[in-house]
């Protein structure tokens, strides 16, 4: 039983009709390419450490001086008691630092993962295989690729903070102010 030629011309039309509307549809929206809905998923990556900044001094004395300074990575001094993250954006990429991590002295790796939801970007740091009992400070360089320029909020999830300790939260806006500081006091071993 096949279509008549009638029959089979109304299924011709009805599927070439179809197909019109579907390509119509397609293409004709123009997108800003710096719309929220179409940032791509930003990813990071742990491109460089430095640690652990061991102070003996600070080990030994049951009341160390929190204010003490140390010497950072790039030369500049930074008191031991800050927990900070400096920032440069470049291209799609956003270049951070940051300065007195806390981890483990003797993790067998570090890791930094980037997760985004709408205009904020949670940096999510780990280490695997606890192998000291104790804490100090490390730098940590990260890169957190395949953002656009625009304003986020960016909050560092860090492993060793007690309930009372600031977290590291700061806004940014990237296409006005492409490098900076943020910097929150902690008051606790091992800073």
């Amino acid at each position: 039983m096949g279509f008549t030629g009638k029959r089979k011309k109304y299924v011709v039309a009805c599927s070439v009709l179809v197909f019109l509307v579907i390509l119509s549809s397609c293409g004709n929206e123009k997108k800003d390419i710096t719309s929220p809905e179409l940032t791509k998923k930003p990813y990071a990556i742990l491109t460089g450490q430095l640690g652990c900044k061991k102070d003996t001094e600070y080990l030994l004395d049951s009341e160390p001086d929190r204010s003490r300074t140390v010497q950072h990575s790039e030369g500049t001094q930074l008191a031991m008691n800050e927990d900070c993250m400096e920032y440069t954006f470049s291209g799609d990429t956003l270049y951070l630092k940051h300065i007195n991590a806390c981890f483990n002295c003797c993790p067998v790796e570090i890791f930094v993962e980037a997760v985004s939801s709408s205009d904020t970007i949670y940096l999510i740091e780990s280490e695997k295989e606890a192998q000291c009992h104790c804490l100090c400070l490390f730098d940590l360089d990260i890169a957190v690729c395949e953002i656009y320029a625009g304003e986020y909020t960016i909050v560092v999830k860090e492993l060793y903070l007690t309930d009372k300790d600031e977290l590291l939260v700061f806004d940014v806006d990237l296409s006005t102010n492409p490098e900076g500081k943020f910097c929150v006091k902690r008051d606790h071993y091992p800073w």
